[in-house]
């Protein structure tokens, strides 16, 4: 009977286990096959999430495009009509059809940073992927300046909507009102007088002849040269000198100045002895009309 017993429990301890060996290869099959099908699963959401990611980049320039309307209405509101700061809140959000699913990525602006980041989500079973791009935005120079701007011009700058005529050297600098002229090449403001037939004998005082002496413009000048004085240039706007500038004749009896009431770039750092500047908030709606006064960088693209 001992001996009987002895076997059966010998027995039963055997088919124990086999038993708990059998669940525990089962639950490490189990194991096993969820984490074959998450990782799966998980690769499908990443590239689900990549997919549509590059497809929404394609409206990536529509976005920037209002994202920077948004900004310049924001400063022309702040700075020319003088309202109070308000927030720049830009998002958009696509719908977008990637394997028979409706995605929805969105593109949202972080002023903080001034980083446009593009977010595209998927789910694939258990599994949740999030791609993002983020793209840095640049303002070419520092548009907000109340001093002299500096530009290297490594690029043309280009205005919206005050198309500017094209010249070569030549200007109207008598009749009144708004101009809007691009110099393509250099140019020279003329001593007024040269032109002019004196029909008195005298002049009335010295003040009405410095005063004819004096070249007046107001708007925007762009001159892709050099900027030459041989009379005072009386300038209101905005002025653009891709070049140097120069007088080029100098004594007692004329000693030409540049007078900018409103704001100055151009390529150099140093500033003329005879650049007389002023700041003037109301040329900055000029600077807002340049249509390409941001660059945009891809800087990051990652996935979670």
């Amino acid at each position: 009977m001992r001996k009987k017993g002895f076997i059966s429990i010998y027995v039963l301890f055997l088919l124990l286990i086999l038993s708990l060996s059998l669940t525990f290869l089962y639950e490490q099959n189990k194991n096993d096959y969820d984490f074959s099908v998450d990782f799966y699963d998980k690769k499908q959401a990443i590239y689900a999430s990549e997919s549509v990611l590059n497809l929404a980049n394609k409206n990536f320039d529509s976005f920037r495009d209002q994202t920077i309307k948004e900004i310049k209405d924001y400063y022309y509101s702040y700075i020319v009509k003088r309202m109070d700061k308000g927030k720049i809140d830009v998002k958009k959000t696509y719908k977008i059809s990637y394997d028979n699913k409706t995605y929805e990525p969105k593109f949202v602006y972080i002023e903080k940073d001034k980083i446009i980041r593009l977010i595209s989500q998927a789910k694939i079973g258990n599994c949740k992927a999030e791609s993002r791009m983020d793209y840095q935005l640049k303002p070419k120079f520092d548009f907000n300046s109340k001093k002299t701007i500096f530009y290297d011009f490594r690029e043309d700058l280009n205005f919206k909507s005050n198309n500017l005529k094209e010249e070569t050297d030549h200007i109207d600098l008598e009749t009144k009102g708004e101009k809007f002229y691009k110099i393509n090449g250099d140019f020279t403001v003329k001593n007024l007088e040269e032109d002019k037939e004196d029909t008195s004998d005298e002049k009335e005082n010295d003040q009405e002849t410095k005063d004819e002496k004096v070249a007046k413009y107001e708007g925007i000048l762009y001159i892709n040269g050099d900027l030459t004085l041989e009379t005072e240039l009386d300038f209101k706007g905005l002025l653009i000198v891709n070049g140097q500038i120069k007088v080029l004749e100098k004594d007692e009896n004329n000693n030409p100045t540049l007078k900018v009431d409103g704001q100055f770039i151009g390529n150099s750092k140093d500033k003329p002895d005879f650049l007389d500047f002023t700041y003037n908030k109301e040329s900055f709606k000029y600077i807002l009309d340049i249509d390409n006064l941001f660059d945009t960088e891809l800087i990051s693209k990652k996935v979670y």
